[in-house]
């Protein structure tokens, strides 16, 4: 089994419930540490400006993780974009 660096640089993240308190907390701190990462919320519109917020890459998509499967979430063509948007490590900024 991997072990997982104290540094997560190149690290990709999706963090569930990360549209307020400690998951936009954890988003920040991992995304200052160098990680990829995706938010998720139930509401899309959420998810999405808290991602523009947090800025450096990081993505906002929404989904119930109570009652779905990323798919459904998604759509095909989203689950794409995240799929390639993380195929190279984030640049800073």
């Amino acid at each position: 089994m991997g072990t997982m660096s104290a540094q997560p640089d190149g690290v990709r993240v999706l963090i569930t419930g990360g549209t307020s308190g400690l998951g936009v907390a954890m988003a920040a701190a991992l995304l200052d540490a160098g990680a990829a990462l995706a938010v998720t919320g139930r509401d899309a519109a959420r998810a999405e400006a808290t991602a523009r917020n947090l800025g450096r890459g990081a993505i906002g998509i929404g989904m119930d993780v109570r009652t779905r499967s990323i798919g459904e979430w998604t759509g095909p063509s989203r689950a794409l974009a995240v799929s390639t948007s993380w195929s190279t490590a984030p640049t800073s900024g």
